[in-house]
């Protein structure tokens, strides 16, 4: 599966649960009686978030959803032995794997997909700012590994490394990021 199918099919999750997203949340803030307009920037973050969650769900432990002859079916994803020995599969795909887009997949999207575990936090609530959001990731990552076994995927505790790595990544992404815009404004 190339990272573009990956991120697609996320991107279809999404789309797909928007709808029903804005409807919960519309419901929820006329039932609690909020009389001030909600904040719009805060509200799209957090509609964001909340899909990039269920997304990330669908990705990672929920059993695959399809249609064969007709039928809807339920597959298991195809699972091998766990890995328990840190950095032997990352040292694999970095040496042994002879397709590069696999490797790519395997290393940069296990990277990529927990980046925003890293910033989305730390931009909805102030209290997530000093790098709560990288605890965050290696916990729902943990939580990943720990469940995937129960629907046929393979526990890899390379894939809990990357995750981290990426929380990480997208937390120093947003602390850059805020850093050159506080940088701009004193400039003006």
């Amino acid at each position: 599966m190339s990272i573009v199918r990956y991120l697609a099919g996320m991107a279809a999750v999404m789309l797909v649960l928007l709808p029903l997203w804005a409807l919960v949340r519309w419901l929820f803030l006329r039932i609690r009686g909020r009389k001030a307009p909600p904040d719009w920037r805060h509200e799209v973050l957090l509609a964001v978030f909340v899909l990039y969650l269920a997304a990330l769900a669908r990705q990672t432990i929920l059993p695959r959803i399809g249609w064969a002859d007709g039928a809807l079916t339920v597959r298991r994803w195809n699972g091998g032995p766990p890995n328990y020995k840190p950095f032997y599969m990352i040292r694999l795909m970095l040496f042994r794997a002879k397709d590069p887009v696999y490797r790519a997949v395997n290393l940069l999207g296990n990277v990529v997909i927990f980046a925003p575990l890293g910033f989305l936090p730390p931009l909805l609530w102030p209290r997530w700012r000093k790098g709560r959001s990288i605890l965050l990731g290696v916990g729902v990552s943990a939580f990943i590994e720990l469940v995937q076994p129960l629907v046929g995927r393979t526990r890899d505790v390379d894939d809990l490394i990357l995750n981290t790595l990426g929380a990480l990544l997208g937390w120093l992404i947003l602390l850059l990021v805020q850093a050159v815009c506080r940088h701009k404004r004193e400039k003006t």
